[in-house]
């Protein structure tokens, strides 16, 4: 029964895994960098109950221990959604508003942590109770094929449910108790009945009404409308006082009465007023506040581009007084892939509108990157404006927000001839082919439906647009130092969203975001301290296992990137990409099981590295000379994975061939500390500093300096 046991634990942790990354992205305003936080506090609770197990002696390794630490982490396993679901609550954050990185880093360790510790005992435990019986391969080789199983149903269709799923791994997890329990039919019995329990609640009780009620703390205890979870994450329609806010991923998309009247109308109006003959005008995202607003000009067709179908269903139906402009014979709404729809459609459009937030996660970042700036010129006319909005001030200016502006500004600059930028508390950025319009010619055209505008006038156009505010803010980016486009935002390499966190960080911790700014520009130390380290390390085992770890992890964690810059669905797509990763570190490790060959271990070990060095290169010129797809995203995580298993079995053998002068210990600790390292620098930080060029080079390096050392075994013959 242990087989069984042991499969399903992987099933429920790579479930549990997927559902955490999910409800954890969604109250942290989707930021992908969180990723990183949740993987090293997953995988260190993993490591901690191992060490734990196999040090503490009281903790008896027995089928009793298994199943009651299983129970036990379901039970973690439901408060932590509990908290989750709690968060900004506790913290009293206003609806819409962001967390400090900080908290984000405590109140994710304190969600993630037990279950995994918990579950990871009581997995060692029933390893360590059957030593005598099962070879150590068989229980790793099921817990990866439970890990991929786990993965490929959770994107398949479970990444839709909230609070069922949660009833569903409980329900599991209990049952996997009963099963580790086989031996005492008492203890069975019981944890069967306990299992049986969510399965009643989920089947026969309201959990959408319970999940929701649930969740009223994280929207400052408004009543929710309507709450979905789609493959963008969490979107819901909360209402409090009369007053309806729409928020996908706890980002404010739309408010009615909408708080920020002065800056959406400026956005509404602007733009469009750049443009003499406005005919066709394109909306990207903006939950459809600013449709109203271009309906009242002289347009003749008006494109609404809504990637995720939910909002545009919420907004139509949810809010009644807004539902009138979709049925007004100029507006097409789409719901498709934002590139997808630009590339093949072929209308073109005067003005192109992105009414999107700022660009605090990867996906909302793509629509502020160079490669969306031309896809978008491909749509527009010669005459035709393209506008974006991003955080400004009027009274001073934060070092971090000018070169926000900055990098935006230089992906526009290097794609149109002219651009211009409106300062405010919101600064407007225009780019075009054509010149910027004079202010007397906005002014007259602003006059002809001056009616319908609530604050917009010709004073007040006078004062936004005033020459010397104007010039002070150019200024501003100008003191930018930026030398070689480093600031450039684009798809690979993400300026603007690190720089938007950190403008939004410098709220809770200005010090901290001010360090964090500056760090960037010198993370180029890391290649010096890796050096050092390297030539400072007597054990090439440890020194290859640490590597190992940190490469293979930084590889999947900037795949799993490419993927949500590719498509922004990683909600749904992240548990079949784990899947492939945990499938390649099993066939990786396979392989080196059942490899019948005469070669040494240190050839082999060589061969090894030589295929990673290979992959990262085959990666590198695909991203320089082809473009990066989803297929080819997925079978490089299965080769990462798969080279990882290989070398990691590889050492093992090693360690057991040399005893004691190779540590055992050693190796474990020295792969999970790569894998914490490689988490926490680099998909926390690392990557969004960098880029992705740069941060396939760095891993270039670490294994090509690997690589030297197996060569010159190899060539010595040791």
């Amino acid at each position: 029964m242990i087989q069984i046991f042991i499969l399903i634990s992987g099933v429920c942790a790579a479930f549990m895994h997927a559902l955490f990354l999910r409800e954890l992205l969604s109250v942290f305003q989707g930021n992908e960098l969180i990723i990183g936080i949740i993987l090293a506090h997953s995988v260190f609770a993993f490591a901690s109950g191992v060490f734990v197990s196999s040090k503490i002696k009281k903790l008896q390794a027995s089928d009793k221990t298994a199943s009651v630490f299983t129970a036990a982490a379901a039970l973690f396993f439901v408060s932590a959604f509990f908290f989750i679901m709690n968060i900004r609550s506790i913290l009293h954050i206003p609806i819409g508003g962001g967390i400090s990185l900080k908290t984000t880093f405590i109140y994710v360790f304190f969600a993630v942590f037990p279950s995994f510790f918990l579950q990871s005992t009581a997995v060692f435990s029933a390893i360590k109770s059957k030593a005598n019986e099962i070879s150590i391969r068989m229980p790793a080789a099921l817990l990866f094929i439970g890990f991929s199983a786990g993965g490929i149903l959770f994107s398949s269709v479970m990444y839709k449910f909230g609070g069922f799923n949660i009833m569903l791994i409980t329900a599991v997890c209990l049952f996997a108790a009963s099963v580790a329990s086989s031996a005492s039919a008492k203890s069975a019995k019981v944890f069967f009945l306990a299992g049986l329990i969510p399965v009643f609640c989920g089947l026969f009780l309201n959990i959408g009404d319970l999940e929701k009620k649930i969740l009223r703390g994280n929207f400052s205890s408004s009543e929710i409308v309507e709450y979905k979870h789609t493959s963008y994450g969490q979107t819901a329609l909360v209402q409090k006082n009369r007053e309806h806010s729409l928020l996908v991923n706890n980002i404010m998309q739309f408010s009615s009465p909408d708080n920020d009247i002065l800056n959406s109308e400026d956005f509404g109006h602007i733009p469009v007023l750049h443009s003499e003959y406005p005919e066709n005008v394109l909306i990207i995202g903006g939950a459809a506040k600013y449709l109203p607003m271009i309906l009242e000009h002289k347009v003749k067709r008006v494109d609404y581009l809504e990637p995720d179908a939910a909002v545009l269903e919420i907004m139509k139906y949810g809010i009644p007084h807004i539902g009138y402009v979709f049925k007004d014979k100029r507006v097409h709404v789409y719901n498709e892939n934002v590139r997808v729809f630009l590339n093949k459609n072929g209308r073109k459009y005067n003005l192109i509108l992105v009414g999107l937030p700022a660009p605090v996660n990867l996906t909302l970042n793509g629509f502020y990157t160079k490669e969306f700036f031309q896809a978008a010129k491909k749509r527009m006319k010669r005459s035709g404006f393209i506008a974006v909005k991003l955080q400004g001030t009027m009274a001073f200016s934060t070092y971090i927000m000018a070169e926000l502006n900055k990098s935006v500004m230089e992906a526009m600059g290097g794609v149109f001839k002219n651009t211009n930028i409106i300062p405010g508390s919101q600064n407007i950025l225009i780019a075009s082919e054509r010149k910027m319009p004079y202010r007397i010619h906005i002014k007259k055209r602003l006059y002809k439906m001056q009616e319908t505008t609530l604050v917009l006038s010709k004073y007040y156009l006078d004062d936004r647009m005033d020459t010397e505010h104007t010039r002070w803010l150019k200024n501003e980016l100008d003191k930018i130092d930026d030398d070689d486009n480093f600031l450039m935002n684009s798809d690979w390499n993400p300026k603007a969203m690190l720089l938007s966190v950190l403008h939004s960080q410098s709220a809770f911790s200005p010090y901290l975001a001010l360090f964090a700014d500056k760090a960037r520009k010198y993370v180029y130390l890391i290649i010096v301290a890796a050096v050092i380290i390297f030539f400072l390390s007597k054990s090439i085992c440890e020194t290859t296992a640490f590597v190992s770890g940190a490469s293979s992890t930084w590889l999947f964690i900037m795949l799993l990137f490419a993927a949500q810059i590719l498509s922004g669905e990683i909600y749904k797509t992240y548990g079949l990409l784990f899947s492939l990763f945990m499938l390649g570190i099993l066939a990786g490790l396979a392989y080196a099981w059942k490899a019948k060959n005469a070669l040494p271990l240190n050839k082999k070990m060589f061969y090894g590295e030589l295929l990673f060095l290979l992959l990262i290169i085959l990666l590198l010129l695909i991203f320089k000379l082809y473009s990066i797809n989803i297929y080819i995203i997925r079978i490089l995580l299965f080769g990462a994975g798969f080279t990882a298993g290989m070398e990691f079995a590889y050492l093992m053998k090693i360690s057991d061939l040399f005893g004691k002068s190779v540590n055992n210990h050693g190796i474990y600790i020295a792969e999970i500390s790569g894998i914490l390292f490689s988490a926490l620098a680099g998909g926390c930080f690392l990557f969004a500093a960098w880029g992705m060029e740069k941060s396939l080079l760095f891993i270039l390096f670490m294994k090509f300096l690997i690589f030297c050392r197996w060569a010159d075994l190899k060539k010595r013959g040791l």
